[in-house]
């Protein structure tokens, strides 16, 4: 939590600077991220064995297993607030909600049958980075980002199958490290958002999705 603190004061700081150019509020639309995931797995094992298990001592292992490039089992829908200071540096707010839903065909462990995992969650990001225009033409801006963060979950999660009914609620933060290309269109279209983000417990999401700006 110090770290969130800190880093807090750090987004204060850089929206009280010298504008740029004026604020922005956007709505983004796109893949769910999986930070969250491991806590997520190991609190549903904890909920169905008891206190002290997790994924990562038991056959529920594959639950948690989320692949290093994780494409999104899913959406979220976010709010974003965005301020650049300081010429080319700006400070980001983006709150999220949403969906995701993973399938076991061939079961978890020692339960044979296939299982279903739904997770519910919010998300908050607080960023503060670096944006470089790579080009500018016919198609629209080409913007290149570079930023580092906290990205902070709670999450509602549920895994189901014939034998198997277990809920559990989880809150996750982690530090993050991200880099974005965004195509703005010059007419008035939502744009097209890539990025791959890092986080401190070692995931690291691939996102794509749409930004339309008021």
């Amino acid at each position: 939590m110090t770290l969130l603190k800190y880093f807090c004061l750090l987004v204060s700081l850089t929206l009280w600077g010298p504008p740029v150019h004026a604020d922005t509020v956007s709505v983004r639309l796109g893949s769910a991220p999986g930070f969250f995931l491991p806590a997520a797995a190991d609190d549903l094992v904890s909920t169905f064995l008891g206190s002290g298990s997790t994924a990562k001592n038991t056959s529920l292992i594959s639950v948690a297993d989320a692949p290093v490039l994780w494409p999104g089992s899913g959406f979220e829908i976010a709010l974003v607030y965005r301020a650049e200071r300081w010429e080319q540096l700006f400070g980001e707010v983006r709150f999220g909600l949403g969906r995701s839903q993973f399938e076991a065909p061939d079961g978890l462990g020692v339960f044979r049958d296939p299982a279903t995992a739904r997770l519910r969650f919010a998300t908050l990001d607080l960023r503060l980075g670096r944006h470089w225009t790579v080009r500018e033409g016919g198609l629209g801006t080409l913007d290149f980002e570079l930023a580092g963060g906290v990205a902070l979950a709670a999450v509602e999660s549920r895994l189901q199958s014939a034998l198997l009914d277990v809920q559990a609620q989880s809150r996750v933060a982690e530090a993050l490290l991200s880099a974005s290309l965004t195509l703005s269109p010059r007419a008035t279209l939502p744009a097209l958002r890539a990025e791959i983000v890092h986080y401190g417990n070692g995931l690291t999401d691939v996102l794509v999705g749409f930004d339309l700006a008021f």
